[in-house]
């Protein structure tokens, strides 16, 4: 299980925090309800999501993880995809 955590270097309150996790079908991802839903500016908080992923067959998988970030600074939506690879696996 791995902890993700989010921070938020920019001078704006950063509110209605969403993340989004997917992986290959060969994979399960459980995530965890975040800590909050807001990060407060210049570092001074974080929210916390626990990431537990479990292998569904039992074959060679590529672990890639594709993330999807909801949140809304100075009034705007932001929605920012993000693929992360070449990730050791463990099992």
């Amino acid at each position: 299980m791995s902890i993700i955590k989010t921070t938020n270097s920019s001078p704006l309150l950063l509110s209605n925090y969403l993340l989004q996790v997917a992986v290959p079908k060969t994979l399960k991802a459980q995530l965890s309800q975040p800590s909050g839903q807001n990060i407060p500016p210049n570092g001074n908080g974080s929210i916390n999501q626990q990431l537990q992923i479990i292998k569904m067959v039992n074959r060679k998988t590529q672990l890639a993880i594709l993330l999807r970030i909801n949140y809304v600074i100075n009034g705007q939506k932001i929605v920012e995809n993000k693929e992360v690879s070449n990730i050791p696996i463990i099992f």
